[in-house]
């Protein structure tokens, strides 16, 4: 599940949407950061996954549309995509 613009508590964000993925299993919040070929933050996305590799899947989906993305999990960088591969 996606959210953008998120304001206020993530449970409350992603309660209303319904942004939970899986089973009845705990989902951690990442944040997609979209970039421009300049490495500015354009637009982000806060998403609800249960592992890291899903997360990096929804973020794949995004770079067409960036020239690179990355995927945040707090304070931590998951993975950083660009059109180039690094």
């Amino acid at each position: 599940m996606v959210a953008s613009g998120y304001s206020g508590a993530p449970h409350d964000s992603f309660a209303a949407a319904g942004g939970m993925c899986g089973g009845g299993e705990v989902a951690g919040y990442y944040r997609i950061y979209l970039m421009d070929r300049e490495n500015h933050i354009r637009s982000f996305r806060v998403i609800s996954c249960l592992r890291d590799e899903d997360a990096v899947a929804e973020a794949k989906l995004l770079l067409g549309e960036y020239p690179c993305v990355e995927v945040w999990n707090g304070a931590r960088l998951v993975r950083r995509l660009t059109l180039r591969g690094d």
